[in-house]
């Protein structure tokens, strides 16, 4: 049934429509050259086929898909914990989404704000009284919203494509506008012509809109390195042209027999670069001369210096704050600025996300209907890795042993060198406290004993006490 009176349910936020554009370059940029290639320009007076085949065999160099992955790559370098929690919630952590484990959909959410500069978790579930379950929103879904003074979303528009089977065999796309209101209930639009109608409306239990916003940036963080990358895909493109070109001689005539129309032997000469046609020229070189004729010219040197310039500027950009593949020498005030830059640039991304799964979990606890929410999730924010030599772990333990270093600290210290994969320090020493085994030392000769690290002897000895 049609209802005229609900208005515009497709209209687009505008803070929507002011970044609408920059999400979509970023997005493109990191699918790859298929949707990259529409950012190709034609060259001045290039014919259609030239450049309908340049499109085709565009080459990328995806800078904005490896700055997103190596930033999760150092946020995930060691896996999430999710402490605390009831059987029941860990259960759903191990198909968050019905499909995937919390650590994979926590670096799937984390490359989508990466990428976009926001993102969303919706907290959904079935009506047949299923468990909740995560579902991933991409910014450009969600095209329109309402917030109250506190923050709190009042309104939410999603805009999603369902597949409807028809048959057996044929499935039709079609476009419908999930509403989300401040009461928890939904209401389900489609469009039928030119006018929007309520095709499903669900009441829930819930007295808010169970979404978590991630929010990095309005302008998506690598905006400035997708525009860097398109001016480096044009500029490949223009030099591999150019190669094409080059690496075929193209065949020459002197001396053929025309007139002043330009005629021979009654027919245009074609005046078309290729293997296999040649530029007829009047007038003669020794009187039909045949050679084959090789470009030359300086533009392939600028191109290839142009192209080392926008690489460099994508590395000293983004890219420095997850590579060290910059090899330009630096001061060491340079590179204290990078590292900070690097560290203090991840540290809140890995935030972001830390918190809205602490939300989205606490939110899956309501609706199970729990009260404890006490569990917790922690994002790794150790992004790299301390060498430890047999050398340094030895004087750990024998301070540990004199007396000169606390447990917790040797725990702490073996975790840094990733000997150890414990969690919590405290819970550990808990656990270390609550059991009754010691160990006790192998039965040796006298022989064997003299050789043995006295430390090592007392600390047995204290243990047998």
């Amino acid at each position: 049934m049609s209802d005229t009176s609900i208005g515009d349910v497709s209209f687009l936020h505008p803070m929507y429509k002011k970044h609408q554009n920059q999400v979509q370059i970023v997005t493109d940029m990191y699918n790859g050259s298929d949707s990259a290639s529409s950012y190709l320009t034609q060259f001045p007076q290039e014919l259609e086929d030239t450049f309908l085949e340049r499109k085709n065999k565009v080459a990328l160099k995806n800078y904005v898909k490896r700055a997103t992955e190596a930033f999760v790559g150092m946020i995930f370098r060691k896996p999430i914990d999710a402490i605390g929690y009831s059987d029941a919630v860990v259960k759903i952590t191990k198909k968050i989404d019905t499909k995937s484990t919390i650590n994979q959909f926590a670096r799937r959410i984390t490359e989508k704000l990466i990428r976009d500069g926001k993102t969303y978790i919706l907290i959904d579930s079935l009506q047949d009284g299923s468990d909740p379950y995560f579902v991933s929103m991409d910014r450009s879904s969600v095209i329109n919203w309402n917030k109250d003074s506190n923050g709190n979303f009042t309104l939410i528009v999603i805009r999603e494509a369902i597949e409807v089977r028809l048959n057996d065999f044929e499935i039709e796309t079609v476009e419908q506008y999930r509403v989300y209101r401040e009461d928890g209930n939904i209401s389900i639009y489609r469009q039928q012509e030119e006018e929007f109608y309520l095709y499903e409306y669900i009441e829930t239990d819930l007295d808010y809109i169970p979404v978590q916003e991630l929010d990095l940036d309005d302008i998506p963080p690598l905006y400035d390195i997708a525009r860097l990358n398109i001016k480096h895909m044009n500029r490949t493109s223009a030099k591999d042209r150019y190669l094409d070109m080059s690496a075929c001689p193209v065949p020459v005539i002197w001396g053929a027999d025309t007139d002043d129309e330009g005629t021979v032997n009654s027919a245009k000469p074609a005046l078309v670069i290729g293997v296999d046609e040649a530029f007829i020229f009047n007038g003669t070189k020794e009187e039909c001369d045949f050679q084959w004729r090789e470009l030359s010219g300086s533009s392939i040197d600028q191109l290839q210096n142009d192209l080392s310039v926008i690489e460099e500027d994508i590395t000293s950009g983004v890219i420095r704050a997850s590579s060290s593949e910059n090899t330009t020498m630096k001061t060491a005030t340079q590179s204290y600025y990078e590292a900070s830059e690097a560290s203090n640039r991840v540290t809140v991304i890995a935030n972001i996300v830390e918190y809205a799964m602490n939300a989205s979990l606490d939110i899956v606890i309501d609706m199970l209907g729990e009260t404890d929410n006490s569990g917790g999730v922690i994002i790794n924010k150790d992004y790299n890795a301390i060498a430890g030599s047999t050398t340094d772990l030895r004087l750990l333990w024998e301070m540990y042993l004199g007396g000169s270093l606390s447990l917790a600290t040797l725990l702490n210290s073996m975790q840094q060198f990733e000997l150890i994969n414990i969690g919590s320090v405290e819970e550990e020493i808990k656990k270390i406290e609550s059991e009754t085994f010691l160990p006790k030392p192998k039965e040796v000769s006298s022989e064997t004993i003299e050789k043995t690290d006295n430390n090592n002897l007392n600390a047995f000895d204290n243990g047998e006490e």
